[in-house]
């Protein structure tokens, strides 16, 4: 069994980082293996987060290995819930994520689904586990 350990650095690591920009502050994330050798790599610029401005929509970078771009995780500006599209190196979109319109839940847990590039065919979904009290 191959076993991966994920570390967590953050670009600016500060207070005024951690305290004014939240969970929209920059990060860097290192996937290992459990020999320490990097697999992966996803990177995260600081991107406000403002559903009347469009232009700032969140985006992830993927890289695997380390400094070689598979891939983004792009937010679409949506009036519904969360939209993300997964693309390519080439920016070309391979599945799109739908979320619901409240992704807050004090029981159970959260659909994401998963469709095909078109949105029209259902392969997946994600499942966000909510601790209940």
């Amino acid at each position: 069994m191959v076993q991966y350990t994920c570390m967590l650095y953050c670009v600016v690591n500060d207070s005024c980082t951690l305290n004014y920009c939240g969970t929209n502050r920059p990060f860097s994330m290192k996937l290992k293996d459990s020999k320490g050798g990097e697999i992966m790599e996803f990177n995260r610029p600081y991107r406000c987060d403002c559903c009347c401005c469009p232009c700032c929509l969140q985006e992830l970078e993927v890289q695997a290995p380390v400094d070689t771009v598979i891939g983004k995780i792009k937010q679409g500006w949506s009036l519904g819930g969360p939209q993300l599209k997964v693309t390519d190196e080439k920016g070309e979109t391979q599945f799109i994520i739908k979320g619901p319109c409240c992704t807050a839940s004090c029981c159970g847990h959260i659909e994401f689904p998963v469709y095909s590039a078109k949105g029209n065919q259902r392969i997946g979904i994600i499942t966000r586990e909510v601790s209940t009290f």
